[in-house]
């Protein structure tokens, strides 16, 4: 099951307990290749006045008119009106403050929006009810009204219906003979459709967290994601069980770990003693209501999301009862969500955003006979943003930038053209209300500081990494971190505005214009987005540990493919001395493909004679991004492309680069 459908009153009219937040649409906006550090931007919604700067000095001469004006005309206009008028008219003529004047009314609607969520936030908090209660209030208002619909299969569920069905998942793993409390983990590795949505929302309600897990894992990966959420059950399905028990039988999950599949009707459990499998059907069928925790409350943990981060190993971000909440609450008032909406997901669940892509069809005239209003979520690339709403008609494009787990969130509220949120050109006055700031990094991606040890903001027109200020107290700039310790100490940025203080660090490198709109560029550290996921450089590099008897030196990275999303994987190589090269690339195809997922698969590999490395011995992978997949700046070395149709590696061509560049060939 690929996709799925949510009736707009699965959400609330509070636009709560929905998976709303899964939305989203896939992309990122390019660089500038002759500026390294700005971005093309081709469109701003104050098009008039950037291209006409130059009227600053009429606006001045009209000044001085008016004072000249004044003075010889006092009895109809007095020097007092005159000098009002005079700076008035000065100040207008200023580039920051017309840029400042020009973007109030969209700072006006994030204001509001922002103030609206605060107020929403402490509210719940106050009322201290988990998730569950607030769709409760849904399934009385409307008990019949269609919530779910499985696209694929054509299964359908309405509000009351839905909420049964998940009450049958908590009954079951209350009253299971294994002995579930809350609080204990049960992952869940299964495929898009309702059996997900009810699976964590009826375990919710008896406060079991669930973990989600990525269903394109496999092995060492899919292992260490289970690991690290000290999990102590699998929710699976038949179609991915055998890629559990292929880690099962190298030893790579713990042995006495139990496997529930999720069939029509019941759970198939799977048991292995002493290497011996049992298997034991349970019917799932009790409705009622399940006995609800008494500790169980608005800021109990609901669920883990694993996100990579810049370290880029999978890392489970804890989700609290009020952050899904929030999430939710923040998209549906940003964007207007109206309980008669309905929502078309195409994406993995197991993601709090991921990506919708687009294929290669010809324009035609039903295209636009639809009753889209709104297509809203994260990374919709700048290039076809205009050419999508010309060719679909669908006016509204919600973008929003924001982290699994972090507090930097930011929204598109006006619609600007490739943009994924704004920071106001005065933002330094609103930092009590939302305290945002784009630090500057050097070209290695490292922060930079001040002479007194500070980090150093970044002013409009420049590139820097997102970050905000942690307020434990406050739910909506509050960082969860993760279910590893040691790993939510590395987003942690200490000492950078002021000594003491702590910041929550993105990962991610913004372009910040001049009328304050924010362009995602670049993740910072060891990961690149490629098909919508990110990919870990340290995973891939690991691998290739296994055939270290033929690798002198080798380096993993992220390279443009033009009119392609994010960075695909490339591997820079250096052999032994006699190492069979086409014996080395199959075996290197075959470890890649029984182990990574299919995005993580380098899509470019370059067989070097040398890497060049910097002083302290570092390899120098800003050079190697740079010359990326051309044959010319690569020349003298091998390079070869993934064909994913074949699964293998094959050399590269003159004319397969130009193919790739110009999107021709796509098989990558």
């Amino acid at each position: 099951m690929g996709e799925c459908q949510i009736e707009g009153p699965c959400t609330s009219q509070n636009n709560t307990a929905s998976t709303i937040k899964h939305m989203t649409v896939s992309g990122t906006y390019s660089e500038n290749k002759n500026s390294p550090n700005k971005p093309i931007i081709t469109s701003s919604p104050n098009k008039n006045f950037v291209n006409n700067c130059d009227i600053s000095d009429f606006l001045f001469e009209l000044s001085i008119f008016c004072i000249f004006i004044g003075i010889f005309l006092a009895d109809l206009l007095s020097w007092k009106t005159a000098l009002f008028i005079y700076f008035v008219i000065r100040l207008s003529s200023n580039d920051l403050a017309r840029r400042i004047i020009l973007t109030i009314p969209r700072d006006l609607k994030g204001v509001i929006l922002v103030v609206r969520i605060k107020w929403e936030m402490r509210l719940r908090l106050r009322q201290n009810k988990p998730l569950h209660e607030f769709f409760d209030k849904i399934v009385k208002q409307m008990p019949n009204k269609e919530c779910l619909v499985e696209v694929d299969s054509g299964r359908k569920m309405t509000c009351l219906e839905f909420d049964q069905h998940s009450n049958k998942f908590a009954n079951f793993f209350q009253k299971c003979h294994i002995g579930f409390e809350s609080g204990d983990v049960i992952s869940l590795f299964m495929e898009n459709g309702i059996d997900f949505f009810a699976a964590w929302f009826g375990l919710s309600k008896i406060g079991i967290i669930t973990a989600w897990i990525n269903t394109n894992l496999k092995l060492e990966p899919l292992a260490h994601s289970i690991k690290v959420a000290n999990c102590k059950a699998i929710l699976t399905t038949r179609t991915l069980f055998p890629v559990l028990e292929n880690a099962l039988k190298k030893d790579l999950l713990p042995s006495d770990l139990t496997i529930f599949v999720a069939e029509r009707g019941l759970l198939v459990e799977y048991k292995w003693v002493r290497n011996e499998c049992f298997i034991r059907e349970h019917p799932i069928d009790e409705i009622e209501k399940p006995e609800i925790p008494s500790n169980l409350n608005f800021q109990s943990i609901l669920c883990y999301i694993y996100t990579s981060g810049t370290t880029g190993i999978p890392k489970a971000a804890v989700i609290r009862h009020f952050r899904y909440f929030m999430m939710t609450s923040s998209c549906g008032k940003a964007f207007n969500i109206k309980p008669s909406d309905r929502f078309y997901i195409t994406l993995p669940m197991y993601h709090s955003s991921a990506g919708i892509l687009a294929t290669g069809q010809p324009s035609i005239p039903e295209e636009r006979k639809h009753k889209i209003r709104l297509m809203f979520g994260n990374g919709l690339r700048l290039q076809i943003w205009q050419q999508f709403i010309s060719r679909f008609g669908v006016q509204r494009m919600g973008e929003f930038y924001g982290s699994t787990e972090g507090n930097c969130n930011i929204i598109n509220v006006d619609n600007n053209i490739g943009s994924c949120g704004f920071m106001p050109l005065y933002m330094t006055f609103l930092s009590g209300l939302y305290p945002l700031r784009l630090l500057c990094v050097d070209e290695n991606g490292q922060l930079l500081r001040d002479e007194n040890g500070f980090c150093v903001r970044c002013s409009p027109g420049e590139c820097g990494e997102i970050a905000a200020a942690i307020h434990p107290n406050n739910p909506i700039l509050r960082f969860e971190g993760y279910v590893d310790r040691s790993a939510t100490k590395n987003k942690l940025i200490e000492n950078c505005d002021r000594k003491g203080d702590t910041v929550f660090s993105s990962g991610d490198i913004l372009y910040w214009d001049k009328f304050g709109y924010l362009y995602f560029k670049d993740r910072r550290g060891d990961t690149y987005r490629w098909k919508g996921e990110n990919v870990s450089t340290t995973e891939v590099e690991g691998l290739l540990q296994s055939e270290h008897q033929h690798i002198v030196d080798t380096s993993v990275y992220g390279v443009e493919v033009p009119g392609r999303e994010g960075r695909a994987g490339m591997i820079a190589i250096v052999l032994q001395d006699g190492t069979n090269i086409e014996e080395f690339i199959n075996k290197l195809a075959a470890i890649f493909t029984a182990q990574l997922a299919s995005y993580a698969i380098p899509v470019f590999l370059r067989i070097c004679d040398g890497i060049e490395k910097t002083g302290t011995f570092k390899l120098k992978k800003c050079q190697l991004q740079n010359e990326g997949f051309d044959l010319e700046k690569c020349s003298g070395n091998h390079l070869f492309y993934w064909d994913t149709s074949v699964h293998k590696y094959k050399e590269l061509s003159k004319e397969i680069q130009k193919d790739i560049e110009c999107g021709k060939f796509s098989s990558i």
